[in-house]
Protein backbone atom coordinates (compact mmCIF):
# COMPACT_ATOMS: atom_id res chain seq x y z
CA UNK A 1 0.00 0.00 0.00
CA UNK A 2 1.04 3.66 0.13
CA UNK A 3 2.46 3.01 3.58
CA UNK A 4 5.06 0.75 2.03
CA UNK A 5 5.92 3.37 -0.56
CA UNK A 6 6.44 5.93 2.20
CA UNK A 7 8.88 3.61 3.95
CA UNK A 8 10.85 3.16 0.77
CA UNK A 9 10.97 6.87 0.06
CA UNK A 10 12.09 7.78 3.57
CA UNK A 11 14.81 5.17 3.46
CA UNK A 12 16.04 6.66 0.23
CA UNK A 13 16.12 10.16 1.73
CA UNK A 14 18.17 8.93 4.69
CA UNK A 15 20.67 7.36 2.31
CA UNK A 16 21.01 10.66 0.44
CA UNK A 17 22.31 12.33 3.58
CA UNK A 18 25.51 10.36 3.20
CA UNK A 19 25.52 10.09 -0.58
CA UNK A 20 25.17 12.97 -3.10
CA UNK A 21 23.56 10.65 -5.66
CA UNK A 22 19.95 11.53 -6.43
CA UNK A 23 17.78 8.88 -8.03
CA UNK A 24 15.53 9.88 -10.90
CA UNK A 25 13.06 8.04 -13.13
CA UNK A 26 14.82 7.46 -16.48
CA UNK A 27 11.57 7.05 -18.41
CA UNK A 28 7.86 6.76 -17.77
CA UNK A 29 6.92 3.15 -17.07
CA UNK A 30 4.83 1.34 -19.65
CA UNK A 31 1.49 0.25 -18.21
CA UNK A 32 -0.50 -2.20 -20.33
CA UNK A 33 -4.02 -3.36 -19.50
CA UNK A 34 -5.14 -6.48 -21.37
CA UNK A 35 -8.84 -7.25 -20.82
CA UNK A 36 -10.13 -10.47 -22.37
CA UNK A 37 -13.46 -12.24 -22.26
CA UNK A 38 -13.85 -15.92 -22.96
CA UNK A 39 -16.87 -16.98 -25.03
CA UNK A 40 -19.87 -17.77 -22.85
CA UNK A 41 -19.91 -21.46 -22.04
CA UNK A 42 -23.36 -23.06 -21.83
CA UNK A 43 -23.78 -26.11 -19.63
CA UNK A 44 -27.01 -28.09 -19.85
CA UNK A 45 -25.62 -31.31 -18.38
CA UNK A 46 -26.54 -30.91 -14.71
CA UNK A 47 -29.79 -32.13 -13.23
CA UNK A 48 -31.90 -30.09 -10.84
CA UNK A 49 -30.50 -32.18 -8.00
CA UNK A 50 -26.94 -31.44 -9.15
CA UNK A 51 -27.62 -27.72 -9.29
CA UNK A 52 -29.24 -27.73 -5.88
CA UNK A 53 -25.86 -28.79 -4.45
CA UNK A 54 -23.96 -25.98 -6.15
CA UNK A 55 -22.85 -23.06 -4.03
CA UNK A 56 -24.17 -19.59 -4.85
CA UNK A 57 -23.79 -16.21 -3.17
CA UNK A 58 -27.23 -15.07 -4.33
CA UNK A 59 -29.57 -13.86 -1.60
CA UNK A 60 -33.08 -14.97 -2.52
CA UNK A 61 -35.71 -12.20 -2.36
CA UNK A 62 -38.16 -14.86 -1.13
CA UNK A 63 -36.12 -15.54 2.00
CA UNK A 64 -34.96 -18.84 3.42
CA UNK A 65 -38.45 -19.90 4.44
CA UNK A 66 -39.39 -20.54 0.80
CA UNK A 67 -37.89 -23.69 -0.71
CA UNK A 68 -36.90 -23.27 -4.33
CA UNK A 69 -35.73 -25.14 -7.40
CA UNK A 70 -32.66 -23.78 -9.14
CA UNK A 71 -33.42 -23.87 -12.87
CA UNK A 72 -30.42 -21.79 -13.91
CA UNK A 73 -27.25 -20.17 -12.64
CA UNK A 74 -24.60 -17.85 -14.01
CA UNK A 75 -20.96 -17.92 -12.99
CA UNK A 76 -18.76 -15.00 -14.01
CA UNK A 77 -15.24 -15.18 -12.63
CA UNK A 78 -13.05 -12.12 -13.20
CA UNK A 79 -9.39 -13.07 -12.78
CA UNK A 80 -6.76 -10.34 -12.49
CA UNK A 81 -3.01 -10.91 -12.71
CA UNK A 82 -0.18 -8.38 -12.65
CA UNK A 83 3.35 -8.70 -14.02
CA UNK A 84 5.67 -5.95 -12.78
CA UNK A 85 9.19 -5.30 -14.05
CA UNK A 86 11.47 -3.12 -11.91
CA UNK A 87 14.79 -1.87 -13.32
CA UNK A 88 17.77 -0.70 -11.33
CA UNK A 89 20.97 1.14 -12.01
CA UNK A 90 24.15 0.59 -10.00
CA UNK A 91 26.74 3.23 -9.09
CA UNK A 92 30.12 2.90 -7.43
CA UNK A 93 30.22 4.98 -4.26
CA UNK A 94 33.17 5.95 -2.07
CA UNK A 95 32.52 3.07 0.36
CA UNK A 96 30.17 0.64 -1.43
CA UNK A 97 28.14 0.21 -4.59
CA UNK A 98 24.66 1.67 -4.46
CA UNK A 99 21.73 1.66 -6.82
CA UNK A 100 18.48 3.31 -7.86
CA UNK A 101 15.26 1.50 -8.71
CA UNK A 102 12.23 2.49 -10.77
CA UNK A 103 9.29 0.84 -12.45
CA UNK A 104 10.01 -0.22 -16.01
CA UNK A 105 6.78 -1.88 -17.14
CA UNK A 106 3.57 -3.26 -15.70
CA UNK A 107 1.24 -5.64 -17.51
CA UNK A 108 -2.17 -6.36 -16.02
CA UNK A 109 -4.41 -9.05 -17.46
CA UNK A 110 -8.13 -9.11 -16.71
CA UNK A 111 -10.00 -12.19 -17.84
CA UNK A 112 -13.73 -12.86 -17.63
CA UNK A 113 -14.84 -16.50 -17.85
CA UNK A 114 -18.66 -16.65 -18.04
CA UNK A 115 -20.58 -19.89 -17.66
CA UNK A 116 -24.35 -20.30 -17.81
CA UNK A 117 -25.84 -23.43 -16.28
CA UNK A 118 -29.40 -24.48 -17.11
CA UNK A 119 -30.92 -27.61 -15.64
CA UNK A 120 -30.96 -30.73 -17.79
CA UNK A 121 -34.72 -31.02 -17.25
CA UNK A 122 -35.14 -27.87 -19.42
CA UNK A 123 -34.00 -28.98 -22.90
CA UNK A 124 -32.50 -26.36 -25.26
CA UNK A 125 -35.14 -24.73 -27.41
CA UNK A 126 -37.93 -25.30 -24.91
CA UNK A 127 -40.02 -22.43 -23.59
CA UNK A 128 -38.61 -22.73 -20.06
CA UNK A 129 -35.02 -23.02 -21.28
CA UNK A 130 -35.34 -19.84 -23.35
CA UNK A 131 -36.89 -17.97 -20.42
CA UNK A 132 -34.20 -18.98 -17.94
CA UNK A 133 -31.46 -18.35 -20.49
CA UNK A 134 -32.73 -14.83 -21.11
CA UNK A 135 -32.47 -14.12 -17.39
CA UNK A 136 -28.99 -15.57 -17.02
CA UNK A 137 -27.73 -13.48 -19.93
CA UNK A 138 -28.60 -10.40 -17.88
CA UNK A 139 -26.04 -11.55 -15.33
CA UNK A 140 -23.47 -12.07 -18.09
CA UNK A 141 -24.03 -8.51 -19.35
CA UNK A 142 -23.47 -7.12 -15.85
CA UNK A 143 -20.15 -8.97 -15.58
CA UNK A 144 -18.97 -7.64 -18.95
CA UNK A 145 -19.82 -4.10 -17.87
CA UNK A 146 -17.99 -4.56 -14.57
CA UNK A 147 -14.88 -5.99 -16.25
CA UNK A 148 -14.71 -3.08 -18.71
CA UNK A 149 -15.27 -0.46 -16.01
CA UNK A 150 -12.57 -1.77 -13.73
CA UNK A 151 -10.08 -2.35 -16.53
CA UNK A 152 -10.02 1.44 -16.91
CA UNK A 153 -9.99 2.02 -13.14
CA UNK A 154 -7.05 -0.34 -12.60
CA UNK A 155 -5.00 1.42 -15.27
CA UNK A 156 -5.63 4.83 -13.68
CA UNK A 157 -4.94 3.73 -10.09
CA UNK A 158 -1.80 1.77 -10.92
CA UNK A 159 -0.46 4.73 -12.88
CA UNK A 160 -1.11 7.02 -9.90
CA UNK A 161 0.56 4.58 -7.47
CA UNK A 162 3.62 4.22 -9.69
CA UNK A 163 3.95 7.96 -10.24
CA UNK A 164 3.70 8.59 -6.51
CA UNK A 165 6.44 6.07 -5.80
CA UNK A 166 8.78 7.57 -8.38
CA UNK A 167 12.44 6.56 -8.19
CA UNK A 168 13.65 4.64 -5.15
CA UNK A 169 17.05 4.92 -3.55
CA UNK A 170 19.94 5.13 -3.47
CA UNK A 171 20.24 1.81 -1.63
CA UNK A 172 23.19 -0.47 -0.97
CA UNK A 173 23.32 -3.20 -3.57
CA UNK A 174 22.71 -5.74 -0.83
CA UNK A 175 19.19 -4.34 -0.36
CA UNK A 176 18.20 -3.99 -4.01
CA UNK A 177 16.35 -7.29 -4.35
CA UNK A 178 14.35 -6.71 -1.17
CA UNK A 179 13.32 -3.23 -2.31
CA UNK A 180 12.42 -4.61 -5.74
CA UNK A 181 10.10 -7.13 -4.07
CA UNK A 182 8.47 -4.31 -2.06
CA UNK A 183 7.85 -2.34 -5.24
CA UNK A 184 6.20 -5.36 -6.86
CA UNK A 185 4.04 -5.81 -3.74
CA UNK A 186 3.08 -2.13 -3.93
CA UNK A 187 1.54 -2.69 -7.37
CA UNK A 188 -0.12 -5.93 -6.28
CA UNK A 189 -1.64 -4.19 -3.24
CA UNK A 190 -3.06 -1.47 -5.46
CA UNK A 191 -4.60 -4.08 -7.75
CA UNK A 192 -5.98 -6.03 -4.77
CA UNK A 193 -7.71 -2.91 -3.42
CA UNK A 194 -9.41 -2.28 -6.76
CA UNK A 195 -10.29 -5.96 -7.08
CA UNK A 196 -12.09 -5.78 -3.73
CA UNK A 197 -14.14 -2.77 -4.86
CA UNK A 198 -14.92 -4.55 -8.13
CA UNK A 199 -16.16 -7.68 -6.34
CA UNK A 200 -18.39 -5.64 -4.06
CA UNK A 201 -19.98 -3.72 -6.94
CA UNK A 202 -20.33 -6.89 -9.00
CA UNK A 203 -22.22 -8.61 -6.17
CA UNK A 204 -24.45 -5.58 -5.63
CA UNK A 205 -25.40 -5.26 -9.30
CA UNK A 206 -25.98 -8.99 -9.68
CA UNK A 207 -28.30 -8.89 -6.68
CA UNK A 208 -30.27 -6.12 -8.39
CA UNK A 209 -30.78 -8.43 -11.37
CA UNK A 210 -32.25 -11.00 -8.97
CA UNK A 211 -34.96 -8.69 -7.71
CA UNK A 212 -38.35 -9.86 -6.44
CA UNK A 213 -39.95 -8.44 -9.58
CA UNK A 214 -37.58 -10.32 -11.87
CA UNK A 215 -37.99 -13.59 -9.97
CA UNK A 216 -41.77 -13.27 -10.12
CA UNK A 217 -41.64 -12.47 -13.84
CA UNK A 218 -39.48 -15.49 -14.67
CA UNK A 219 -41.46 -17.75 -12.35
CA UNK A 220 -44.76 -16.74 -13.92
CA UNK A 221 -43.54 -17.44 -17.46
CA UNK A 222 -41.93 -20.77 -16.53
CA UNK A 223 -45.02 -21.98 -14.67
CA UNK A 224 -47.94 -20.42 -16.50
CA UNK A 225 -46.71 -19.92 -20.06
CA UNK A 226 -44.28 -22.82 -20.31
CA UNK A 227 -46.39 -25.17 -18.21
CA UNK A 228 -43.66 -26.30 -15.81
CA UNK A 229 -45.11 -27.61 -12.54
CA UNK A 230 -42.33 -27.20 -9.94
CA UNK A 231 -44.29 -29.31 -7.45
CA UNK A 232 -43.66 -32.36 -9.60
CA UNK A 233 -39.91 -31.72 -9.61
CA UNK A 234 -37.34 -32.52 -6.90
CA UNK A 235 -37.85 -30.10 -4.03
CA UNK A 236 -41.63 -29.80 -4.51
CA UNK A 237 -41.73 -26.02 -4.44
CA UNK A 238 -43.95 -23.41 -6.00
CA UNK A 239 -41.08 -21.06 -6.82
CA UNK A 240 -38.38 -21.28 -9.49
CA UNK A 241 -34.99 -19.77 -8.88
CA UNK A 242 -32.46 -18.47 -11.34
CA UNK A 243 -29.04 -17.01 -10.77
Amino acid sequence: MLFGAEILTLAGIMSLAANPLRCTVPHAPTITILPTTDPVRYDNSLTLSDMARMKTDTISPYGRQVEQVMFGMHSGRVAISAKTRVSWRSYTGPFESVGCLSYDSIEIRINLSPVIFIAKELPPGSCAHKTVLEHEKKHARVDRWIANKYAQRIGQDVRAAVNEAGAMGPYPESRMKAVQAQMVDHVRSTVNSIELLMSEEQARLQQQVDSMEEYNRVSKIVHETCGIDSRSLPGKTDRSRTR
